[in-house]
């Protein structure tokens, strides 16, 4: 396995990937209950992040390890950072956004 793999399944355990909401209703017994938030990454943690998988790739580039890209993983990242992209649209315009 390459090393850039283990970063991303590190990533993929600290941020899940996003759920479905529940239905807005839940019949008897169950109460209806809000679901809770999806962890999401600081701007910040997503940038240091990044310099992790690049400092993997080059330490795969180095060891000889094969370009082992997931497509699952790369979903992952499409997932976080359109989710992340949503936040920052809410912030920029005041919050009116539905995100």
């Amino acid at each position: 396995m390459c090393t850039v793999s283990m970063v991303f399944d590190y990533g993929r355990r600290v941020w899940p990937e996003p759920y479905p909401a529940p239905p807005p209703f839940s019949p008897w017994p169950f109460p209806n209950v809000a679901p809770s938030p999806d962890p999401l990454p600081t701007k910040e943690e997503w940038e240091a992040f990044w310099e992790l998988v690049e400092k993997a790739r080059k330490f795969d580039e180095l060891t000889g390890q094969p370009d082992c890209e997931d497509p699952q993983k790369s979903e992952w990242v499409k997932a976080i950072e359109a989710r992340l992209d949503r936040l920052e649209g809410d912030k920029e315009d005041g919050g009116t956004t539905s995100a």
